[in-house]
């Protein structure tokens, strides 16, 4: 079976008011940390009267890198009840950011990790989440007059990600299923012609 993880294709939102606090609530579909900070300098700009803009993400195909901030509220209020969600609908490659409007009635710990953890569900729920296979990458080289051994091979693994560099011999790159590469693999050792980078 495929091993697979899951996005949000784009972009999400929600808002509600809970005891004259507004929670704008945001899902952005994110690859990398730059974008991340880009995101979250861009939100502050859109909303400088809000009190806190806090966030958490994560990142990777294998879901390896997260983090999670408060933005000023009490430690593990915010940031943590909002990655509970990524984690409860079992995401990556996102951003949920809860921008909080300060009402003037105190929430208190419970109230901000209940609102917080509303705001990102409501957030996740609107969102339109999809599955990807996870992809492995495999290199190996050829001669020219065996290219075509090598598109009927691509073609029979179905594989579209592939990258050829035409130097003296064709350096090709392709990305498949991680369940087919052991497949793949063989497919090119059979084929005294090919070689296999890595």
């Amino acid at each position: 079976m495929a091993e697979i993880y899951k996005e949000i294709q784009t972009e999400a939102n929600s808002e509600f008011t809970e005891q004259k606090s507004k929670f704008l609530g945001f899902a952005f579909p994110v690859y990398d940390e730059q974008e991340i900070k880009n995101i979250i300098t861009r939100l502050r700009a859109e909303h400088p009267n809000a009190n806190h803009v806090c966030y958490a993400y994560r990142l990777g195909e294998r879901y390896d890198l997260y983090r999670f901030s408060d933005d000023g509220e009490p430690g593990g209020t915010a940031g943590r009840p909002i990655f509970g969600q990524i984690e409860a609908f079992g995401l990556t490659n996102i951003l949920v950011a809860s921008v909080r409007y300060f009402g003037g009635i105190k929430l208190g710990t419970g109230g901000l990790v209940s609102n917080y953890q509303k705001s990102a569900k409501v957030t996740l729920e609107s969102a339109q989440i999809i599955e990807k296979h996870i992809m492995e990458t495999v290199t190996f080289l050829y001669d020219y007059d065996v290219t075509n051994d090598v598109q009927k091979l691509i073609h029979d693994f179905c594989i579209v990600d592939v990258t050829t560099e035409y130097l003296e011999q064709c350096h090709c790159t392709v990305r498949l299923d991680i369940d087919r590469i052991e497949e793949f693999k063989n497919a090119i050792s059979q084929n005294h012609r090919l070689v296999l980078v890595k």
